[in-house]
């Protein structure tokens, strides 16, 4: 972006040659507004003086919702002053540049920011196809021996797991699904046929509550609820000889629908690293990666001998819009 016309014209003509889809705008707040209406952006490109707010002021708003490798920004300045520089890094900026602008560096700047943004979106996606590939043995061949056990005296029950496991086995392991976003009624369908599964092999151990209310319109990564409820279950209650209490809660507060996923399990410090780590492994990581690239925020509280709580907050608005 620059209040320039002349600027912008300069700016694009230079990247012309390349394959790029262009927006230009001239000021901090034309360029928040467009970032607001669709986040499917790959890289801003922000001259540092802008009328009313400034370029480094822009970078900052920038960064409150995407991280540096979610939306690269490649500052451009008429100076390139030490404390120039500084001033652009710590207000966020991935890399900068120097008026006036040389094709050649320009385009290498650009190519090598979405070169960067490419791989970690390669990397999270790698890590979604590792954790949808993961056909867990020991869930899968439980399932089938609490089936198999329930319809030596009740074939209807036993049939009506047998969908849930189907309902299971479809939503998990889709390798056709690309969407980045599902509603989130899909998510639910994938949990409810999970818990009465679960519940079928741990009887009484597991004390699940469910409790789902408001608007549930908006949008979630795929996978998101599930895992977080699983991860629950397993470094949670089941971890205790005499079970526990697991709650999931789905609402919308503030224009956000919020997910709470709360156990009564053993619970960790603030300064247990390791059973952090544990908790919040490839799979929770992955997932608070996904849901910050759409604007949304992943938080766990944990007490020891009390338990562990996860809460998910997404803007309904941005899952809207997706």
């Amino acid at each position: 972006m620059d209040d320039e016309p002349t600027n912008q014209y300069v700016m694009m003509r230079l990247l012309a040659t390349e394959p790029y889809q262009i927006v230009a705008v001239s000021d901090g707040h034309e360029a928040l507004e467009a970032l607001e209406k669709q986040r499917h952006w790959d890289l801003v490109i922000l001259d540092v003086m802008l009328p009313k707010m400034s370029g480094y002021e822009v970078c900052q708003r920038l960064r409150e919702k995407y991280s540096a490798s979610e939306l690269p920004v490649l500052m451009v300045t008429a100076r390139g002053q030490k404390e120039d520089l500084l001033a652009g890094f710590a207000a966020g900026a991935n890399d900068y540049i120097t008026k006036p602008v040389e094709a050649l560096e320009l385009r290498a700047r650009v190519k090598t920011l979405l070169q960067m943004k490419r791989s970690v979106s390669d990397s999270i996606e790698a890590e979604m196809a590792f954790l949808r590939s993961q056909i867990k043995p020991h869930f899968l061949f439980n399932a089938l021996t609490a089936i198999l056990t329930v319809s030596q005296d009740d074939m209807k029950k036993a049939q009506d797991l047998l969908l849930d496991f189907s309902t299971y086995l479809r939503h998990s392991f889709d390798f056709e699904q690309h969407e980045k976003l599902i509603p989130i009624e899909r998510e639910l369908e994938l949990v409810e046929a999970y818990l009465r599964i679960e519940q079928i092999r741990f009887g009484e151990r597991l004390d699940m509550i469910y409790k789902v209310e408001g608007d549930l319109s908006g949008r979630i990564p795929p996978m998101t609820i599930q895992p977080i409820v699983e991860n629950a279950i397993r470094h949670g209650v089941m971890t205790k000889l005499s079970g526990g209490k697991v709650k999931l809660a789905v609402y919308a507060e503030n224009n956000e629908t919020v997910i709470q996923v709360e156990d009564n399990g053993p619970g960790f410090s603030a300064g247990a690293k390791t059973q952090q780590m544990k908790r919040k492994g490839v799979g929770l990581r992955n997932i608070e990666r996904r849901l910050q690239n759409m604007g949304g925020k992943l938080e766990i509280v944990s007490k020891p001998n009390v338990g562990t709580r996860v809460e998910i907050r997404i803007s309904q608005s941005q899952s809207e819009l997706e």
